[in-house]
């Protein structure tokens, strides 16, 4: 499809010397993934990013049984045609059971192609060798993206399937355990504060705020932290891209 790639530069891990330094590292801006498909037809662009499903029953879904949703500044838009995406990301073993060759890979996907094969509904934005890479690789390429894919999902944005009424909004964001703890900062759930939106703990002195208490009027259910919380409680530099 021609797409364009771009080079960023990104934070990488030299073994010989034990150093860092900045390198060029190649991405594609998910964007321009989205220009190459919709170059190709509208038929394409909707079978890759919608498959068989209809984005207003996906929102209509999603409003009857996600509370998040409310809270969401999409809430307001058109939802005829609103794509909702996620960012992917996973290590993989280029040889099988051994940790030489892992690579990291970070794409994004449309939530209506999950009958899609998997090499038409996730969309390759980095891979880099895990050998390679340092703390902040990661993070200067998710810093180099995120304001790409803010643009992406803005309500003002123009781009060549707007005139036709398409837009984005950002859904989610996936990946294993290990993968959104390591690598966008996620609560970590080995640790005894595990969770993101509430005091629940793995153990406590105080019955009600442990993680086996169950019951729908426990002590850990009557607060939920939201984003402005976490706004005030960390710092600029110390917050992931996609979350700040």
């Amino acid at each position: 499809m021609k797409t364009k790639v771009s080079v960023v530069k990104a934070r990488h891990y030299n073994f010989h010397t034990g150093e860092t330094f900045w390198r060029d590292t190649s991405i594609v801006y998910p964007d321009d993934i989205l220009l190459s498909l919709w170059n190709q037809g509208e038929t394409v662009w909707k079978q890759c990013l919608t498959g068989s499903a209809s984005p207003s029953e996906f929102w209509g879904r999603v409003l009857e049984s996600s509370p998040w949703i409310q809270h969401h500044p999409a809430l307001h838009r058109d939802k005829e045609k609103l794509i909702p995406i996620s960012l992917y990301g996973d290590e993989v073993q280029a040889f099988k059971n051994t940790e030489a060759g892992v690579v990291s890979v970070l794409g994004f996907s449309s939530d209506l192609s999950f009958n899609n094969h998997p090499l038409m509904r996730y969309f390759l934005i980095s891979v880099y060798a895990e050998q390679t890479a340092c703390e902040e690789t990661f993070h200067d390429i998710l810093k180099a993206i995120t304001p790409r894919l803010q643009r992406l999902v803005s309500e003002d944005a123009d781009y060549p399937w707007s005139k036709a009424g398409w837009g984005f909004a950002y859904s989610s964001t996936q990946g294993d355990l290990k993968y959104i703890v390591e690598k966008l900062g996620f609560n970590n759930y080995r640790k005894n504060d595990f969770c993101a939106r509430c005091p629940c703990q793995k153990q406590n002195d105080n019955i009600g705020l442990t993680l086996g208490n169950f019951r729908t009027d426990a002590e850990h259910m009557r607060t939920r932290w939201v984003h402005k919380d976490y706004i005030e409680w960390t710092n600029p530099e110390d917050r992931n891209a996609v979350c700040a």
